[in-house]
């Protein structure tokens, strides 16, 4: 029999959800007026520096000398977080947003810290835009700017698509957003010597599914490895599946551990068949296939999807992280291009 429960305790829960919301509430309150407060605190500090730098001869004599000393006077004074280095932070933190500081008032001081050693402003623009609208951890921020992710994904534009990638972030509205040309596996850390088959790539690929996540981008859930497939009584397993909340589509991956071929290709051409006629509900979006290979021969390739479904794609990956400076190259000549931006 079904314990009844007094009216007063269902009020009482009601009650103790309802000022526990507030507490929380309040707790996020109290922790974005912290970060903003400490936020004009250090860029004001910056500002001082700078100005008194700039003041003439005199105190150009100090040089490091005037960080020490303020980093002693001011810990005597006050405490805690005034190292020499979070000093030259602050006056690094004033001279890169010199016009405001405004949109970094959801992030944390760490966050800045990553953010205004960027140099270039386009790239430093697009992980900043990020770190707001994803919500981006400092581990996440570590890890897309060390695989150069901004580089990777403008390294195909053009100026005007680099900068809007800067303004706007990556923003979701067909599979073509969401799939990139080049998935980067470093996280794996497998040595250069090692040989695995396909069973050990997913295999730790699942192992790592955070930062694989993280790799694939927004708004990806996951639904399962070898996913079973009923067909004719033969049962087909696809590698990975996932559910991509953005596009209301499913997402699957199959991984191939040297060359993608021809027959891959129909047979990820089956798989998305499978999904659209079994598996999706009726306000689902078609889905999408994903073929995952250590190597890929364009021709082939665009042969072998004449006139197949756009939703499939065929991507390589790689082991280890690409070469940043052939990356940055390709963006700075883009960047340089004299075609003029469009508003």
């Amino acid at each position: 029999m079904a314990e009844i429960i007094p009216n007063e305790d269902k009020e009482y829960s009601v009650l103790l959800d309802k000022i526990g919301q507030r507490i929380d509430q309040g707790k996020q309150e109290v922790a974005r007026a912290l970060i903003k407060s400490m936020l004009g605190t250090y860029w004001d500090m910056g500002q001082y520096i700078v100005e008194y730098e700039q003041d003439g001869k005199p105190h150009a004599i100090y040089g490091q000398q005037l960080f020490k000393r303020l980093s002693k006077d001011l810990t005597l004074r006050y405490g805690k977080g005034y190292s020499v280095p979070n000093l030259y932070n602050m006056r690094q933190f004033y001279q890169v947003y010199k016009d405001g500081y405004e949109e970094l008032l959801s992030l944390t001081w760490s966050h800045v810290c990553i953010l205004m050693r960027i140099e270039n402003p386009v790239e430093r623009e697009f992980y900043q835009r990020q770190c707001i609208d994803e919500k981006w951890d400092v581990t996440s921020l570590n890890r897309q700017k060390k695989s150069a992710l901004f580089l990777r994904l403008a390294a195909n534009k053009d100026k005007n698509e680099i900068i809007k990638l800067a303004r706007e972030g990556i923003v979701i509205e067909k599979p073509e957003d969401v799939v990139k040309d080049v998935y980067t596996l470093d996280f794996m850390n497998l040595p250069s010597n090692i040989v695995i088959d396909e069973t050990e790539l997913e295999a730790r690929l699942m192992k790592q599914l955070g930062f694989f996540f993280l790799e694939l981008g927004k708004g990806f859930t996951f639904v399962g490895e070898q996913y079973p497939m009923r067909i004719n009584n033969k049962t087909f397993k696809c590698d990975l599946v996932f559910y991509h909340r953005i596009l209301k589509c499913f997402f699957l991956v199959d991984l191939k551990i040297d060359e993608v071929e021809h027959k891959d290709i129909g047979q990820m051409n089956m798989y998305m068949g499978y999904f659209a006629e079994e598996v999706n509900e009726p306000d689902d979006k078609p889905p999408v296939g994903l073929i995952l290979a250590r190597e890929k021969d364009e021709l082939m390739v665009k042969y072998a999807t004449y006139g197949m479904d756009t939703n499939l794609f065929v991507s390589k990956y790689e082991l280890y992280l690409p070469d940043e400076n052939e990356l940055r190259k390709l963006v700075e000549k883009a960047l340089n291009d004299d075609t003029e931006i469009e508003n």
